[in-house]
Parts: C-alpha cells; sequence; structure tokens
C-alpha cells in the first residue's frame, strides 16, 4: 500500500510523475484530501488514472484501489468544470463532501460547462453527497443547467445539505413547468427528496423578466425539490438582477402558511401567466430592508433567505 496511515493529504505541490507498481491499493486510510492552485487538477487527474489501472492477483488481475475510504475532496481550483473532468470523482463513491473551486466569477467567460445529463451522472455515482459546491456562480447566466439538475441531485443524493452550483434561470418559471413532466417528480409517492437547508446561488441573476407573475408557482416549484431549505445565498450586485431573490423572500412566509392547508400548491399545467385556481394568491407581507437586500422577519418555521453582501 501507498502511505498506508495517511489520513489527511493538504498539498499545494504536484503529482507523482510514476505509478508504484503493483500496488493494489493507493492512500488506503485516506479521509480527506485538499488541494490547491494548478497541482489540484493534476492530482484529480493522477488518481482517477490510477484507479484505472490494473495490478496482478491471485486469481489473474484486478482494479487498484485508490482512496477507498475517503470522505472529503476539497480542490481549491480555478478549473474549468466539464464531464470530462467531473468523471473523475467517480472512483471516490464514499465521498461526503465534494467543494470545488473555481475562477468563473473572474473569468471573461463562463468555465461552467456541466450539463444536466452530466450533473444527474455525478448524483447517481455519488450519493452519499452531504455537501456539494460545484463552484460559485458567476452573472453570465449563459450555463446549460436547469432546475432539472437541481431535481436530480435531490432525487439520488437522499442527505445532501448543502448545494452550490450554476443553473440558468433566463427562463427560470417556464423551466419549473416543464420539470413537472419530468420522470423524477413521479418516481415514488410520496416523491423521495433530500434534505437540503442551504442552497448557494451565488452571482445568479433572477430579474423580473425571468419570473414575470410567475412568482408564487416558481418558489412553490423550488420548495418542492427541496422541502427543507430555509436560505437562499446570494450575493447582491444589482436591484434588478437580485429582483427575484428579493421576491421570493417576500412571498415565503405566506407560503408556508399556505401550505399548511393546501395539499397541492404547485399547478400541474401552466397557462400563460395565469395563477391556478389552486394557487391562492399570496398577500402583502411586511418587510424590513437591509443595504443592498431585503430580509423576512422571523417567525417561527420560516423559511428565510439570506442575502450575503460583496465587499
Amino acid at each position: 500500500m501507498l502511505l498506508p496511515r495517511l489520513h489527511n493529504l493538504e498539498t499545494d505541490q504536484s503529482p507523482p510523475t510514476v505509478f508504484p507498481p503493483c500496488l493494489p491499493v493507493f492512500f488506503h486510510s485516506l479521509r480527506r484530501i485538499i488541494l490547491y492552485g494548478p497541482a489540484a487538477s493534476g492530482w484529480i487527474g493522477f488518481l482517477a488514472a490510477a484507479s484505472a489501472q490494473r495490478v496482478p492477483s491471485d486469481t489473474g488481475t484486478q482494479p487498484r484501489r485508490v482512496a477507498p475510504y475517503l470522505h472529503r475532496l476539497h480542490c481549491d481550483d480555478t478549473v474549468e468544470l466539464d464531464a470530462p473532468f467531473i468523471s473523475h470523482f467517480r472512483v471516490f463513491r464514499n465521498l461526503v463532501v465534494l467543494l470545488l473551486g473555481n475562477g468563473c466569477p473572474r473569468a471573461t467567460i463562463c468555465t461552467f460547462h456541466l450539463t444536466d445529463e452530466d450533473v444527474s451522472r455525478l448524483a447517481m455515482e455519488l450519493p452519499r453527497l452531504r455537501d456539494l459546491s460545484l463552484g460559485t456562480a458567476c452573472s453570465r447566466n449563459t450555463c446549460r443547467t436547469t432546475v432539472n439538475s437541481l431535481l436530480a441531485l435531490s432525487t439520488h443524493c437522499k442527505g445532501l445539505r448543502f448545494l452550490c452550483i450554476h443553473f440558468n434561470t433566463g427562463k427560470l418559471a417556464r423551466d419549473m413547468w416543464d420539470s413537472l413532466h419530468h420522470p423524477l417528480r413521479h418516481n415514488s409517492h410520496p416523491p423521495s427528496r433530500c434534505p437540503l437547508t442551504v442552497l448557494d446561488v451565488g452571482l445568479t441573476p433572477l430579474p423580473v423578466e425571468a419570473l414575470g407573475e410567475e412568482v408564487f408557482p416558481t418558489l412553490a416549484g423550488l420548495l418542492d425539490i427541496f422541502p427543507g431549505l430555509n436560505t437562499i445565498r446570494y450575493y447582491t450586485f444589482s436591484s434588478r438582477a437580485s429582483w427575484g431573490w428579493r421576491q421570493f423572500a417576500l412571498q415565503i412566509p405566506n407560503f408556508q402558511e399556505m401550505r399548511k392547508s393546501l395539499p397541492v400548491v404547485f399547478a400541474q399545467e401552466p397557462c400563460g401567466n395565469h395563477q391556478s385556481p389552486h394557487t391562492p394568491q399570496p398577500q402583502h407581507t411586511s418587510h424590513s430592508t437591509v443595504t443592498g437586500s431585503a430580509s423576512v422577519p422571523h417567525r417561527p418555521g420560516n423559511r428565510e433567505i439570506e442575502p450575503v453582501l460583496r465587499s
């Protein structure tokens, strides 16, 4: 075994250039990996390549095992997140915490290239995830992931409690309606969902044109995906761009009260901007104002949106 007693690996150095021959297990006791700088992606590729090798055994050959008990991986690197890179993590089946940094908000173009299919595959391959960060979302809103990615993560990762991800909100209301027909909406009765409490949307904009008059049904759809959600973190950089997150904050207390007495809050079929007869009109809620955002006064059981102000 390579370094059989090593529990934590934290480094900004490059990985080895060759594999030790015939070792059936790499890093047998490793529980946590934290990688910094440009070498981070090199380490991920090295470990994935090592796991793809076969080594001699009593019955012929067997796959090499790499960090079989690893449960936390933090890659603090400005990598581009695409399907080939994400596929490296499938070898770490016991991961509970996966935190990937990226430089997307500082880059000239969006570096998040995953699709709904990529995220769904990751969710199925790492079902034990509790905390997942796929990098801070930028404000460009050009990514190809939608609310279907959120639905896949909530369905397959039964213990997920924290999520940071890009998802396109340009047509969020329409995407939420379309997701009603997704097979994962009807995979069980009642639907199986994760206990996620914190959703970090970064710099993702949510302007008025993304929601129209569908603020309340869209929020209901989001809370159907994440029933335990109590915090949405977002960076306030423009009152127009954060309009939707502010409206969500105002509607959450009303939604909480209504869902106690209604069996169905999220309508089954859209009809333009028409409100479903099963979706009552939300009442006005008083609120206090904080610089750059809005906050909802605390009530027992409230779901609150937590703004994160940029310095």
